[in-house]
């Protein structure tokens, strides 16, 4: 396991997964593998759910990147791809900031579109 510390009260840990994870959209396969990174953000006490990342060479599908960015004070500039019909459903951070390099070439699933990540 590996912090990346923001402060004191906002940091995330990330560990790799000893086991392999698949993503689907409804019946499509998008994304498996045995190479996830598990990663958990804690904000001034609060816990977030674990966010699973796969490599983006897992993805099974074609995607298409559009001009959404976002910005995280932990991870660094996000940026997003439509999958699968779905605009925006999956995020990468293609140049993470200093001191959480491993974050590059993994990629996120938004669940809330979705997108299931079920453990294999």
């Amino acid at each position: 396991m590996f912090v990346m510390p923001a402060t004191k009260d906002h940091y995330a840990t990330f560990e790799r997964s000893a086991t392999g994870y698949r993503v689907t959209h409804g019946d499509t396969e998008v994304a498996r593998s045995d190479s996830a990174l598990l990663l958990t953000e804690h904000a001034h006490g609060n816990v977030y759910p674990t966010a699973i990342y796969l490599p983006a060479d897992s993805l099974k599908v074609p995607r298409t990147k559009t001009e959404l960015s976002t910005h995280c004070p932990l991870k660094g500039d996000a940026s997003y791809w439509t999958v699968d019909g779905v605009e925006n459903a999956i995020w990468s951070y293609e140049t993470p900031d200093e001191g959480v390099t491993e974050v590059a070439g993994y990629i996120g699933f938004d669940t809330s579109k979705g997108f299931a990540v079920e453990k294999l």
